[in-house]
């Protein structure tokens, strides 16, 4: 069975760029009050000096503080993964919405192949379904790469 990747949890639209947001159900509440959730983003974006829309998978933390204020935290520990890119000669909204739909539906491939991928979106609970594992370790590295 293959494991596919449930729908975002929120999108959220900016100039040349919509991001996806997957979040846990659970937080953590630390001693001072604050409140911590773990989430997957899927940004995908134009860049205008390189001519090319880019879409980059990073699990954050989503800290809402005791008063009332939220922030992102990334982890340098874990800072996340360039998935796909792709040339274009000018910037339009129906090429970003169309590359943003293929790299929601690339997900699903790297679920099933990336174990790192599959291990951070886990977390989030956003996979369903058996994920058939990567024979090896290298093997995954070269299935990100052959992308």
């Amino acid at each position: 069975m293959t494991a596919t990747v449930r729908t975002p949890d929120a999108r959220f639209v900016r100039d040349r760029a919509v991001t996806f947001r997957w979040t846990a159900t659970t937080t953590t509440t630390d001693e001072f009050g604050d409140t911590t959730q773990d989430a997957v983003e899927l940004s995908v974006r134009h860049s205008k000096e390189r001519k090319t829309l880019v879409a980059n998978l990073s699990p954050v933390q989503l800290v809402t503080s005791r008063y009332g204020y939220s922030a992102l935290r990334w982890s340098s520990d874990n800072p996340g993964w360039r998935t796909a890119t792709k040339s274009v000669a000018r910037y339009s909204q129906k090429a970003l919405d169309e590359f943003a739909a293929e790299a929601l539906a690339d997900l699903t491939r790297l679920v099933n192949t990336a174990p790192a991928v599959r291990e951070a979106l886990d977390k989030v609970d956003a996979v369903n379904g058996t994920a058939t594992a990567p024979e090896t370790t290298a093997d995954a590295k070269l299935a990100l790469l052959a992308q």
